[in-house]
């Protein structure tokens, strides 16, 4: 498969983020419903745009490690925050927006504030080893430095999609011979987290925990009396799951063909 139809095939959200724009002016009309400024909401009875089938792709540890790999390539920002998405699980604008203010390394814990978790929820994610040693790496940009991947100093870095397609096809190069790297996105590493800790014993009522995810385990009634934490029980996932991904990247990559002309 050539490089552009795997992008377009890759990166091609469209749909999606017209569905999330769809959903976002209904919930401003049913506001604005509620409070008299309108008699009826524009969005009453209609569909969102496009169909959504839930996604189940999962990278496997091969196509994790060429990845992690072309991530190193690739370096800061962009190459960083990779690497800690993946070592983390968490979601990408949680990463991508993370402050430097969040982190505590001598407690090796990094705490998401409420006003930047998708459920309204401050989140206390564990940093497992090599997580500490990446952030520890990372250069201060600004005074006071505020943003942990960033340029400017003065927002978070962008250019995702341009610096994921580069990612893309680095990583081809850290393929076994003949194997390919399957089409993913992003948020694939947040499952292919999900995956991997359940695969090494982790329980999935942690597993949610440390995703800061609501629904499953711990939705309905049991998300109203279930209030313990598992702080330990997630400190522990993350340990076990950044050995893991250590690991990986530390076995010899065997018949790899390098592709170091498409950068």
């Amino acid at each position: 498969m050539r490089s552009s139809t795997r992008s377009t095939a890759l990166w091609s959200v469209a749909p999606i983020h017209a569905n999330r724009t769809f959903a976002a002016l209904r919930k401003m009309f049913g506001w604005a419903v509620e409070r008299g400024i309108l008699e009826a909401s524009p969005a009453e009875g209609l569909k969102p745009p496009s169909p959504e089938i839930a996604r189940d792709r999962v990278l496997s540890d091969v196509e994790l490690a060429a990845v992690w790999r072309a991530a190193g390539e690739i370096g800061y920002p962009f190459g960083s925050f990779i690497q800690v998405l993946i070592l983390t699980g968490q979601r990408r604008s949680e990463v991508l927006d993370a402050e430097w203010r969040e982190i505590s390394l001598d407690e090796r814990m990094w705490t998401i504030p409420r006003q930047r978790a998708k459920n309204d929820r401050a989140h206390a994610v564990a940093l497992s080893a090599p997580a500490v040693e990446i952030l520890e790496a990372l250069p201060r940009i600004g005074k006071p430095s505020r943003f942990l991947f960033t340029t400017t100093g003065d927002t978070p870095f962008s250019g995702v999609s341009k610096a994921s397609e580069r990612l893309n096809r680095l990583a081809a190069g850290h393929m076994p011979a003949d194997q390919p790297i399957e089409p993913w996105r992003l948020h694939d590493l947040r499952r292919t987290f999900a995956s991997g800790c359940a695969r090494l014993g982790v329980g999935v009522h942690v597993v949610e925990k440390a995703l800061n995810h609501t629904s499953g385990t711990f939705g309905g009634i049991v998300g109203v009396y279930q209030h313990h934490d598992f702080a330990e029980e997630r400190r522990t996932a993350m340990e076990v799951w950044g050995q893991h991904v250590q690991a990986l990247i530390d076995k010899p990559v065997n018949n790899v063909i390098a592709i170091r002309a498409v950068r």
